[in-house]
């Protein structure tokens, strides 16, 4: 139930009520049913932050490097990296700052 979970969450200011939750017609192969839950919120950070720790764990020590050299520069791969960081730090900064007094209404086009 969306309304007992969003009572524990932090919502981002502009969109409360970000969830959509559905049941999909068609299942993966193996599976007997299939659901799609699409939330608006600022709970990326963490995620992010563990990827980015667990890249650094790995290049460090240059462990599967050689996988992906062949593909890619070593140095897009840091770049990479360096960008995943601060999209993790954008949405703390996000999900810190403090809503707004008030949020102006969008109106749909074409009405008065």
């Amino acid at each position: 139930n969306v309304d007992r979970l969003r009572k524990g969450l932090r919502m981002a200011h502009w969109v409360s009520d970000g969830f959509k939750v559905g049941l999909c017609d068609r299942a993966p192969t193996g599976t007997p049913y299939s659901a799609l839950c699409l939330a608006n919120n600022c709970a990326m950070r963490k995620p992010l932050d563990a990827m980015t720790s667990r890249f650094q764990k790995l290049r460090r020590r240059n462990l599967y490097v050689h996988h992906y050299g062949e593909f890619m520069e070593i140095d897009d791969m840091d770049a990479a990296a360096s960008t995943i960081a601060e999209l993790a730090e954008e949405y703390a900064r996000v999900d810190a700052a403090p809503p707004p007094e008030t949020v102006p209404s969008i109106r749909p086009i074409g009405v008065l």
